[in-house]
């Protein structure tokens, strides 16, 4: 399968740009006579690409696998919407309205469609916010996929209708992913093309995602005109949930899931901010819909009727638990109790909020004012105990993090009865999750994050991993692995 390549065509610029797409910056030094054995192997390196830096890395990529025929091994490519930008143009509303003419489309189109048309091998081909670009000078791109689809999965995120459109001819796709921007849909077009693609492969389909936009077959009173019996893996969310209608049109799921909306930039007294869109759902009626389902994530109302008649394993609750009374567990405790969960996701409203500029102090913490943490955790306790994996998400603000730290410390021995537990999540303010946006520490905060780690090791004697973010600077995303035996942990 080796393909012959003229080393010495290759420029010493391109080849180090080459280097750096396939992540291999270590080898741009080589010397000519040295890049023979390296070149042997390009063939299973471009198997799976990611063009995400610039404009140069993008047309380095085209010209570099038509040179030397390696369009064929390509299987897996993603381009994203960074690739059409030179690091001067990025800023952080750009992903909604870039600033690029026709012109440009066509540059980048003409490099792209050659590549596509000789990639007979590719089998997952994803656009990540750059689709709309690429077509804004017209169809050709589209039309090339359309031709000859990926084999296996084709993603569209952050697709318009006019966009989806030209989509509507592809068919035999099994796993699709259409995600569009709120900002600019067309509901009418976007659910229409929605509906087509879908329908299309509505034979071979075996996972499905779709964002912000229902297929239009669920928008009617009459029940879906197709359905996609062999898909079983849903990810669904817009203005409403159609609950027995997506069990008519997707009667065998093994997976559901109702993502958490985006937020999304709306203008007010001359002023940006930010708002989630409410989450909206049809009420579930008290049977089985889908007899082999195993795994909920979405709106807590919508997975606890859920749990009553099927048989679930994992349970992701998206929106919060407020600070309320006490006796709003009661209801996770019954469905607990009376199932077999093994993987439990829940994001916690830890203080009052009167009371969250008061409690820096650790005696406050300790004394004055209870959280929430302690009852949920012993809801947990009393009726999950044969839990797998337990992900905790809490605090909000950034007067919450010092205290909340404290207490994650202080409450860990509340699972050592917990004999089945091998990962545990916790996230601190972790919708702070990009490096770029994460919070300024403003006040010092003591805990140190081992001091965390060593507490639930000690504490939970089955636990094998931890996974810690905190949405602070100074702050890193980490993973711990903890020793069975001797409870050591990196």
């Amino acid at each position: 399968m080796a393909t012959h390549l003229d080393l010495f065509d290759l420029s010493d610029d391109l080849f180090r740009s080459i280097c750096d797409l396939l992540a291999m910056g270590d080898l741009r030094a080589l010397s000519s006579s040295s890049r023979k054995g390296f070149f042997s192997t390009l063939p299973v390196l471009v198997r799976t690409v990611k063009i995400s830096r610039s404009p140069p890395q993008f047309f380095d990529f085209c010209e570099f696998v038509q040179k030397h025929d390696l369009c064929s091994f390509i299987v897996h490519l993603t381009i994203t919407r960074s690739a059409f930008h030179s690091d001067s143009e990025r800023n952080a509303f750009m992903a909604h309205r870039p600033h690029f003419d026709v012109e440009q489309s066509a540059l980048f189109a003409n490099a792209l469609v050659p590549v596509l048309k000789k990639a007979k091998n590719i089998a997952y081909l994803a656009f990540n916010k750059c689709i709309d670009f690429l077509l804004k000078c017209g169809p050709r791109v589209a039309e090339v996929i359309c031709r000859h689809p990926p084999t296996v999965s084709l993603e569209l995120w952050g697709a318009e209708a006019r966009t989806l459109k030209m989509f509507e001819s592809i068919s035999g796709l099994t796993h699709v992913k259409l995600q569009t921007f709120p900002l600019h849909i067309c509901y009418g077009e976007a659910e229409e093309a929605a509906d087509t693609i879908l329908r299309n492969s509505c034979q071979t389909l075996e996972t499905v995602a779709v964002g912000d936009v229902m297929p239009l077959s669920l928008r009617f009173d009459t029940p879906p005109s197709f359905s996609c019996s062999n898909v079983h893996h849903l990810s669904v969310h817009g203005p409403s949930i159609q609950v027995e209608k997506i069990a008519a049109m997707f009667p065998n799921l093994k997976t559901l899931a109702c993502p958490r909306p985006r937020m999304v930039v709306k203008f007010k007294d001359s002023r940006s901010i930010f708002e989630l869109d409410p989450l909206v759902y049809v009420d579930c009626p008290p049977r089985t819909l889908w007899p082999t389902l195993r795994s909920f994530s979405g709106p807590r109302r919508l997975g606890l009727t859920l749990s009553r008649t099927h048989s679930l394993q994992r349970l992701n609750f998206i929106d919060q638990f407020p600070y309320t009374e006490v006796s709003q567990f009661a209801e996770l405790s019954e469905t607990l109790g009376n199932s077999d969960i093994r993987a439990l996701s829940v994001e916690l409203d830890l203080w009052a909020g009167s009371t969250r500029r008061r409690v820096m102090d650790d005696d406050e913490t300790k004394d004055g004012y209870p959280t929430l943490l302690v009852p949920c955790l012993s809801t947990i306790v009393e009726a999950a105990n044969r839990l797998r994996y337990l992900c905790l998400r809490i605090a909000k603000s950034e007067e919450e993090v010092h205290s909340t730290l404290k207490h994650l410390i202080r409450t860990a021995p509340m699972l050592a009865q917990m004999q089945h537990l091998k990962y545990l999540n916790i996230g601190v303010m972790a919708y702070f999750h990009l490096e770029s946006f994460r919070m300024p520490m403003k006040k010092a905060v003591s805990t140190k994050p081992e001091e965390i780690v060593r507490a639930w090791a000690d504490s939970v004697r089955s636990l094998e991993y931890l996974e810690l973010e905190v949405g602070f600077e100074g702050w890193e995303h980490a993973w711990w692995r903890i020793d069975a035996c001797d409870r050591t942990f990196w």
